[in-house]
C-alpha cells in the first residue's frame, strides 16, 4: 500500500494515477474535518482517505512497516524529514534528510553552496540590513530581480519582483521585504527556462534522470510551465552542473533543479531547486521515465539499473493554464512577434500528438474537478478585482 499526501495538489494527482495504474493500491492522507473534496481523493485509482489531526501521527496504527509513504508538498517533506529516522521504523519512505532539505529550499544557502561548487548562478547580492539597500540601487545590473529567500507558504504572485530601473529599485525591496525580510537581489537571466530532474537512492546514488525545457511557462516573465518538451538531460551541461549540485546536498528521493540558459553566453545559470515532485511529472512518465513508480521501487528497496536513457521531443500541455498563459503572450508581445506566437499556439492546440498534462479520460471524476476549480478560481479573482 502507498500513502500520498496532499491529495488537493496536481502533482499529488499524478503520483496517484502513475501508481494506481499498475494496480497499486493508493490511499491519501488528509485533515480530519476538512470539508472540501480534493482531485486526489476523487481519482478513481484513490482507494480509499486516511484522516488525521494536526500535530498527531495517530494515522501510524492503521499502517504496517510494508507502507510507503509519499510526501508531496514542501510543508510535508520537510514536517516528515524532521522525524524521518523514527519513521522509517513504522513505515517505508524516501525523502532527504531534514538537513539536505533545508540547505536546498534555503535560497540564500544554496546559492552560496552552487558558488563554491562551481555551479553557474546570476549575479547575486546578498542583503544583511536595510541600509544596504540604498547602496545597492547603483552596484546592480537592471532589469533585475527581488525575490523571498525561502518561498514555503508565499503564494507564487508574492515570491518575486522584476526591477526595471534604478528608480524603482528601493520601493520595489522594500514591498518583498513586507513578505519576508531581506529578501535577495539578482540579475534577471533572459534566456531559455529548463529543468534537470533526477531519483536518488537511500545511499544519494542516482538511479534516474530525465531534463525538458518550457515552450511556455504561466506568464512570460516566468512560473510554472504550461507547455513542456523533453530534452537531453545533459543540454547545455544543465545535467552535468545538476548532478554536481545534489551531490553536494548529499540528495535522497526526488529533485528539480532549475535553470536558465543565459543567451549572452549560452551558459545555464541557477535558479532554484525543488525539493519535491514537479508540475512537469506527466511529462517525464509520457517520456519513459516513470518518476512516482521508480521511487516507490527504492522505497520498497527493489533494485533496477540507472536510467539515462528516455523519448526525447515529447511534449506535453497544461490546456487551461496554457489558454490563461495565451492571452498573457498575446498582450506582453511585440507586434512583430505576437502573429508568429499566435501560429505557433494554434498549430500546437491542433496537434494530436501532444499530450494533455491533467485531463484523463480514463480517470475523468478527477478531471472535472480540475476544470471546475480553475473556473471557480477565475470566478473569483474576477470578483475580487472588481471589489478592488
Amino acid at each position: 500500500m502507498v500513502i500520498v499526501t496532499d491529495p488537493h495538489l496536481r502533482t499529488s494527482l499524478c503520483v496517484i494515477r502513475s501508481l494506481g495504474r499498475r494496480g497499486i493500491e493508493v490511499n491519501v492522507l488528509k485533515k480530519k474535518n476538512t470539508a472540501s473534496i480534493t482531485m486526489g481523493e476523487l481519482s478513481k485509482y484513490c482507494k480509499g482517505v486516511i484522516y488525521y489531526k494536526s500535530g498527531e501521527n495517530n494515522w501510524l496504527e492503521s499502517v504496517n512497516q510494508r507502507t510507503v509513504l509519499i510526501p508531496m508538498s514542501e510543508a510535508s517533506i520537510g514536517y516528515f524529514s524532521k522525524k524521518k529516522e523514527d519513521l522509517k521504523r513504522r513505515i517505508r519512505l524516501l525523502i532527504p534528510d531534514f538537513e539536505s532539505f533545508e540547505l536546498a529550499r534555503n535560497k540564500d544557502k544554496l546559492l552560496r553552496l552552487s558558488i563554491k561548487i562551481g555551479c553557474p548562478v546570476p549575479q547575486s547580492f546578498f542583503v544583511n540590513n536595510l541600509r544596504e539597500v540604498n547602496k545597492l540601487k547603483d552596484e546592480v545590473n537592471y532589469p533585475c530581480i527581488i525575490k523571498v529567500r525561502n518561498e514555503e507558504r508565499i503564494e507564487f504572485c508574492n515570491r518575486y519582483i522584476k526591477v526595471n530601473t534604478r528608480e524603482e529599485f528601493v520601493d520595489s525591496y522594500l514591498k518583498v521585504h513586507k513578505i519576508q525580510e531581506l529578501p535577495l537581489i539578482q540579475e534577471y537571466i533572459e534566456g531559455e527556462p529548463v529543468g534537470f530532474f533526477a531519483l536518488y537512492d537511500e545511499k544519494s546514488k542516482v538511479k534516474a534522470v530525465f531534463a525538458h525545457r518550457r515552450l511556455r511557462e504561466s506568464r512570460p516573465t516566468g512560473g510554472p510551465s504550461t507547455f513542456c518538451e523533453g530534452i537531453n538531460y545533459n543540454y547545455r551541461n544543465i545535467g552535468k552542473y545538476g548532478l554536481k549540485l545534489l551531490k553536494a546536498l548529499k540528495w535522497k528521493g526526488v529533485a528539480m533543479v532549475e535553470f536558465r540558459i543565459d543567451k549572452r553566453d549560452n551558459v545555464p545559470k541557477l535558479m532554484e531547486v525543488n525539493p519535491r515532485f514537479w508540475g512537469s511529472t506527466p511529462l517525464a512518465i509520457h517520456s519513459g521515465v516513470d518518476f512516482p513508480y521508480l521511487l516507490y521501487k527504492l522505497a520498497c528497496r527493489e533494485e533496477f539499473p540507472q536510467i539515462f536513457k528516455y523519448k526525447i521531443g515529447k511534449k506535453v500541455r497544461f490546456l487551461y493554464a496554457d489558454l490563461h498563459s495565451f492571452r498573457l503572450y498575446v498582450k506582453y508581445l511585440k507586434r512583430k512577434r505576437r502573429f508568429s506566437f499566435i501560429c505557433r499556439f494554434l498549430r500546437d492546440f491542433l496537434n494530436p500528438s501532444i499530450k494533455e498534462g491533467l485531463f484523463e479520460w480514463d480517470d475523468l471524476p478527477s478531471s472535472i474537478h480540475i476544470i471546475k476549480e480553475s473556473i471557480f478560481s477565475d470566478i473569483s479573482k474576477l470578483f475580487k478585482k472588481i471589489g478592488n
